[in-house]
């Protein structure tokens, strides 16, 4: 399969010479009419001149369609430009367009994965104080691990072991008393 690459500036250029090709061609059609009337009109005479003469306004008629081609196909040259650079800038809007709208996803998708990931930190802080609350609520025995719950836990048993410690001084002496 053939492929053909086009420039929408080469088709305007290639309008621009055809217009100067055009206007070469009007010249040489007039250089032409003038010579061919100096010679048809003042001396020449007869059939041959009739026939002539006929032949010549054809050849006239054909000029001017070919001068009517050739400016049809320039102004469908720039036209075709035209619609090629306007086409080119429309997707190249819309590219851009198209590329604002993927930051702006890419942007919005990073939040929300920001988002997930400090929804998850709140999710695992709330998930721990629950079990240090339970902990706290439940006494010393068992170890969980989180933070420094472990040295509280152990700050804990350590104070109870001297409460306990202390109360059965107390009440091992308040025997002792009654006792004697």
């Amino acid at each position: 399969m053939v492929q053909f690459r086009v420039r929408a500036q080469s088709l305007g250029e290639v309008a621009a010479q055809l217009q100067g090709v055009i206007a070469v061609f009007d010249s040489h059609v007039q250089q032409t009419a003038s010579v061919v009337s100096g010679v048809v009109d003042a001396s020449w005479v007869g059939e041959d001149a009739d026939k002539f003469a006929e032949q010549w306004e054809v050849w006239n008629a054909s000029a001017l369609t070919l001068r009517a081609s050739l400016t049809t196909l320039a102004v469908q040259l720039g036209t075709a430009e035209a619609s090629y650079t306007s086409n080119e800038s429309g997707l190249q809007s819309g590219f851009t367009g198209r590329r604002q709208v993927n930051q702006g996803i890419v942007g919005g998708a990073a939040s929300v994965s920001t988002n997930v990931a400090g929804g998850r930190r709140y999710a695992a802080e709330v998930k721990e104080a629950r079990g240090e609350a339970q902990l706290a609520s439940s006494g010393s025995g068992g170890s969980f691990i989180a933070g420094g719950s472990i040295a509280a836990r152990a700050a804990q048993s350590q104070g109870d072991n001297k409460s306990n410690n202390t109360a059965s001084a107390a009440s091992q002496k308040a025997e002792g008393e009654t006792d004697g």
